[in-house]
């Protein structure tokens, strides 16, 4: 059982860590870039091969925390980082800015997730996913307020 504001921010940031590295995983790129490691991880993925499978990890991740509902905090912790990961990058993904990269400089361009012009379904899949699974994730987050 974790502990205390050291042990749940541990515990939040290994999680954050591995739901990233799992969303990089998903690009089925050729290697991962980690650029940073704290406060909080930033990494990429190297010559993806899909745009959308960091986000397809994500929600099996939260989906997959959900269906088997584990006891373990630290899972739980898991999936509820999966969860607002996709419905942030779903919602706010679909309105940043995206600049004109020039062809040749596709192989070292680390692009976005969620093209702009499909904001149309995006944004509703993340508003469905926000919807749809609060009455579970927002729990996990009160018992880890409560650990602290």
């Amino acid at each position: 059982m974790i502990a205390g504001i050291i042990g749940v921010l541990f515990c939040f940031w290994l999680a954050t860590f591995i739901v990233f590295y799992l969303h990089e995983v998903g690009h089925f790129g050729d290697s991962i870039r980690i650029t940073k490691v704290l406060p909080y991880p930033k990494m990429y993925s190297f010559q993806s091969r899909t745009r959308y499978g960091g986000l397809i990890v994500n929600a099996i991740i939260f989906y997959a925390v959900f269906v088997y509902q584990p006891e373990n905090v630290f899972l739980q912790t898991v999936g509820l980082v999966s969860w607002a990961h996709f419905v942030i990058y779903t919602i706010l993904g679909s309105f940043n800015q995206e600049i004109k990269v020039p062809k040749m400089l596709w192989d070292v361009w680390v692009f976005d997730d969620v093209p702009n012009e499909l904001w149309w379904i995006f944004v509703p899949l993340g508003v469905g996913a926000l919807v749809y699974f609060k009455d579970f994730y927002i729990p996990i987050v009160i018992n880890l307020l409560q650990l602290v």
